[in-house]
């Protein structure tokens, strides 16, 4: 799980110190760490408890859509 996080972090602040992406809302890497560390988990999680890996992930996209105030059309 750390090496996909490593190389997920790593990847994404190449992209972002070569201007190949952006972010929007106040997002920061610290944030897309934060979301590696809990996608990672829950992909873990989901082999064992898939219900309890679908409750915590829906609470946890709740949580940064209202954090972030993410637009909804």
């Amino acid at each position: 799980m750390a090496k996909w996080f490593v190389i997920f972090t790593a990847g994404e602040w190449i992209y972002l110190r070569t201007d190949h992406m952006t972010h929007d809302l106040g997002w920061t890497l610290a944030w897309s760490m934060l979301f590696y560390v809990m996608m990672f988990g829950m992909i873990l999680l989901h082999h064992k408890k898939p219900l309890w890996a679908y409750l915590i992930s829906a609470g946890f996209i709740a949580f940064l859509m209202l954090v972030f105030q993410v637009p909804i059309r």
